[in-house]
């Protein structure tokens, strides 16, 4: 036999927790090193799904020396 328990919370799922989607407000933008707009497309894609009517812009740029991408949130 196997205890019910109630009342215990479900964790969160950990599906594109490397990137702080949730918390971006418009006007945010966060810097991935060593990555490039094509390679960054897929996970772009998965954001766009799970926030439809975000704008999300990302551009391939060098800051500090090192090449990536840079996600901002326009809307």
């Amino acid at each position: 036999m196997f205890q019910i328990d109630k009342n215990v919370p479900a964790p969160y799922a950990q599906r594109n927790r490397k990137f702080p989607w949730g918390e971006m407000q418009p006007g945010d933008s966060f810097f991935v090193p060593s990555r490039t707009t094509r390679t960054m497309g897929g996970t772009l894609g998965q954001a766009r799904k799970q926030y439809p009517d975000w704008v999300l812009v990302a551009r391939t740029v060098t800051e500090d020396g090192v090449k990536g991408v840079r996600v901002w949130r326009v809307e």
